[in-house]
């Protein structure tokens, strides 16, 4: 298994580094929007930055990873960005 959180920890994550990720997934949230769920299960924290795009857009958002290094740094880039 990766060791993902160290893989977080070696990259900065920056406004500009969301907005990367969250341009290079327009399709998906394009989809998710289309769908209209209420609730959204992400699996596989990463750096939180797709969690937190969803929350400010107004969904209940959880996002679970098996590594928590990886979900204590994204739950701090949240309070950060003011994510849910």
């Amino acid at each position: 298994m990766s060791d993902w959180g160290a893989y977080y920890s070696q990259r900065e994550i920056s406004i500009g580094r969301v907005l990367g990720n969250l341009a290079s997934h327009k399709e998906l949230f394009e989809a998710i929007v289309a769908l209209e769920p209420k609730k959204i299960l992400e699996v596989g924290t990463g750096s939180g930055s797709m969690c937190i795009f969803l929350s400010w857009l107004g969904y209940e958002v959880l996002s679970v990873d098996n590594d928590k290094k990886v979900l204590s740094d994204a739950a701090e880039f949240a309070k950060k960005l003011n994510g849910r």
